[in-house]
């Protein structure tokens, strides 16, 4: 035997193994509907499968993404600035606001400390 009938005998292999799965599809919708003539004919001849649309979805049911390739070699962009360290508390500062809100009526002189 040489290789071409091997590949012969392979494509009818797997054409019959399709068609089994394709066959148990069909023929259980056609029960499930009570569509007799049609379970008739998938018993008398197996490979019209064929001519009956499938219910199940072969394959990816949704599109791949296209591939954009990377466009140039620009430079890498470089990380977030870091927060700068915050300085030290002002001593001046509190005490100007501790006072503007002893004018303003926010704080009691009981508050302070």
């Amino acid at each position: 035997m040489g290789c071409f009938t091997w590949l012969i005998l392979l494509a009818l292999a797997i054409l019959t193994m399709v068609s089994l799965i394709r066959w148990f599809e069909q023929i259980t919708e056609a029960v499930d509907y009570g569509l007799w003539s049609k379970v008739m004919l998938l018993l008398a001849f197996p490979f019209s499968v064929w001519m009956f649309e499938p219910k199940v979805a072969a394959g990816r049911p949704s599109a791949f993404p296209r591939h954009e390739p990377v466009r140039g070699f620009g430079d890498v962009p470089t990380p977030p600035p870091k927060k700068k360290k915050r300085a030290g508390i002002d001593p001046e500062a509190i005490a100007k606001l501790k006072q503007k809100m002893k004018e303003q009526g926010m704080m009691e002189e009981k508050d302070e400390g």
